[in-house]
């Protein structure tokens, strides 16, 4: 049985994305891997690019224009949950739990 739940790490790294989402305002440096990606995350930094494929794989069309920040800016509960879910399983691949 898989458990569902979010880390500590993993829930802070999820909910700074989905802040910077609300606010707009994203801190990440220029990164060349994956693994400079996730050390950056893990460091606390947010990054944009890296939140938008999770929209893509794991939030509705409807919830992703939603949640733009200069038209709407609404953070439906749907979106959060993909969110965080998208992280999850983003940051299990690479063994951060």
């Amino acid at each position: 049985m898989t458990n569902n739940r979010l880390s500590a790490l993993q829930s802070e790294i999820a909910n700074r994305h989905i802040e910077a989402k609300r606010s707009g305002i994203f801190e990440c440096r220029k990164v060349s891997s994956v693994d400079d990606i996730i050390n950056a995350i893990v460091m606390g930094e947010t990054n944009e690019v890296l939140l938008h494929e999770i929209e893509l794989r794991y939030v509705s069309i409807t919830s992703i224009l939603m949640s733009n920040y200069k038209t709407f800016g609404h953070l439906s509960d749907a979106y959060i949950k993909g969110v965080r879910k998208g992280f999850k399983t983003l940051l299990e691949i690479h063994n951060i739990r």
